[in-house]
């Protein structure tokens, strides 16, 4: 099961990494078609060629400001913890996380966080945290509850997903978000 979704997340990113490359080449062929026509207005005009040379220039700059907006694509990852790390109930614990990009001039807005079970259910333990502040301490019980799937947090081993949300989008699922991390490995919460 392990190995499935690891194989379905690798599959997720290799998915998104052909949608961006397919968008790359639609804009770059936008760009090029827009020279060529540029060229046929100017030509049948008898356009000098410092004047063609300032158009292309305007249509490079508009092409380097995409290539910057697709290179700043959201992301997330999970620093702490991130596998083999104890916790103890009653303790004061730190998630930290990293994100980055995003198509706001600021980016990814707020994260969630939820503890991952080793059977995939996971439970919300933080929502709309600002992104920015990079980490959540938090004291968890033993016996707590779940607020979001009828579950209770008992010993045993997780790990922590942190999705992330742009302000042009809703409220993400988490098995539809892609501006997601998980930690890399299970950690593990004792008495």
């Amino acid at each position: 099961m392990e190995k499935r979704k690891r194989m379905d997340k690798r599959i997720e990113k290799r998915v998104e990494k052909i949608f961006v490359f397919v968008l790359v080449v639609a804009v770059m062929v936008g760009m090029i078609m827009g020279i060529i026509l540029i060229v046929r207005s100017y030509t049948t005009r008898e356009a000098t060629v410092e004047e063609l040379k300032a158009q292309v220039a305007v249509l490079n700059q508009q092409i380097q400001k995409m290539e910057t907006k697709l290179q700043a694509l959201p992301s997330i990852t999970v620093i702490s913890p991130n596998g083999g790390e104890e916790w103890t109930f009653g303790t004061p614990q730190t998630i930290a996380w990293s994100s980055t990009g995003g198509w706001s001039p600021i980016g990814i807005d707020y994260v969630d966080i939820y503890l991952w079970f080793p059977d995939g259910a996971t439970c919300n333990l933080a929502d709309n945290v600002s992104a920015s502040q990079g980490k959540y301490t938090l004291t968890l019980q033993e016996n707590q509850e779940c607020p979001n799937i009828s579950r209770y947090i008992t010993a045993g081993q997780y790990k922590i997903l942190i999705l992330g949300t742009e302000p042009a989008l809703a409220k993400p699922a988490p098995e539809i978000t892609t501006i997601r991390d998980e930690s890399d490995n299970y950690f593990s919460i004792k008495d």
